[in-house]
């Protein structure tokens, strides 16, 4: 991150660019406009970088007052990201043993063990198509080893092998990718953290948001903002949204053709099994039925963090930054200016 340093009367800028530009090919092999051409676009992408990474100080009696006006927008932050938190323990949980908030690791209905009870039906696909291929070595029937997969042949088994396994690959990259992004939302100021002031959590969340300095014990210290910190923090959320918004529309596809593919006696079968549904039950749980609990999950990550999202919109700009000095002396005959 680049640091933009203001004196007084004028906005100078610290800056450093390489004049040794380090190219991926031999320069002196075009002509001289396209050589000219490459470093002005290079030169700009530096520019870019340093212009869009500044720190700007604000007086603490302006940033107080912007708080004060975007008070009610902080208090709803805190609420649903503390609200978020909460539902990553039950109705949001991921699950497994590195969810560190959920009630409980091994819900049936958290993220963690419908991708687990997916991966016993697909280990029993699987062999099966492997006995399946044992049996043509043999001379026998492969259709007595698929037909309570619904399948009558090798081939279209292992297509639908392959697309099923593709399936649950795609669910546990989701998996560590919400467990990662639920890590860090551990961190950010809500309801009743870090502390149960909720004064104190509004000036942390509001700080955390701008990538702002506390002031020090000097009241007339400036505060530091950070011109890129509400931008990444959106990022965040709008990341979260997104990628739980795709996982759900895949889901909802894979739900149609679970229905049409996989709700078969042979997955259902292993499915009860796994879910210690007693074998006289009437409960059928079948690979739709999964994936309507995924769809779940992932609806909870998406509607959660769209709520934040909208709230964030609401949020009123910063206020203007020091550009130029505050006051002027004379002292021993020179004009000394400060801010």
């Amino acid at each position: 991150m680049k640091v933009v340093y203001y004196t007084t009367g004028s906005q100078n800028r610290r800056s450093h660019l390489d004049p040794d530009v380090e190219v991926p090919f031999d320069m002196r092999a075009l002509p001289s406009r396209e050589r000219s051409l490459i470093y002005i676009i290079h030169i700009l992408m530096h520019i870019s970088v340093f212009i869009n990474a500044e720190l700007f100080r604000i007086p603490p009696w302006e940033w107080d007052l912007y708080v004060q006006d975007n008070l009610e927008v902080f208090k709803t932050l805190l609420w649903e990201i503390g609200l978020f938190k909460i539902a990553r323990e039950a109705t949001c949980s991921i699950g497994g043993p590195n969810d560190s908030v959920t009630l409980d690791p091994g819900s049936p209905t958290s993220l963690y063990y419908s991708i687990g009870t997916l991966k016993v039906a697909l280990a029993g696909f699987q062999t099966a198509i492997s006995d399946a291929v044992s049996a043509v070595d043999m001379g026998l029937d492969p259709e007595l080893y698929l037909e309570d997969f619904g399948f009558e042949d090798i081939t279209s088994a292992n297509a639908s092998m392959i697309r099923l396994e593709k399936t649950v690959n795609a669910y546990e990259d989701m998996i560590a990718t919400f467990l990662e992004s639920g890590h860090r939302m551990d961190s950010f100021p809500s309801t009743e953290y870090p502390t149960i002031s909720e004064g104190h959590n509004i000036r942390a969340l509001s700080l955390f948001i701008e990538g702002a300095s506390h002031p020090g014990a000097n009241p007339e210290e400036n505060v530091i903002i950070d011109s890129d910190s509400r931008s990444l923090f959106i990022d965040y959320w709008q990341t979260l949204f997104e990628e739980a918004r795709r996982g759900r529309f895949l889901t909802i596809a894979g739900v149609a053709l679970a229905r049409k593919y996989f709700d078969v006696n042979g997955f259902t079968a292993l499915i009860k099994h796994r879910s210690a549904i007693p074998q006289d039950s009437p409960l059928r749980l079948k690979v739709s039925s999964l994936l309507k609990r995924v769809e779940l999950v992932l609806g909870c990550w998406m509607i959660r963090s769209q709520l934040v999202l909208e709230v964030l919109g609401k949020i009123g700009d910063i206020p203007e930054p020091i550009l130029g000095p505050r006051w002027l002396v004379m002292l021993d005959g020179q004009e000394v200016t400060g801010v």
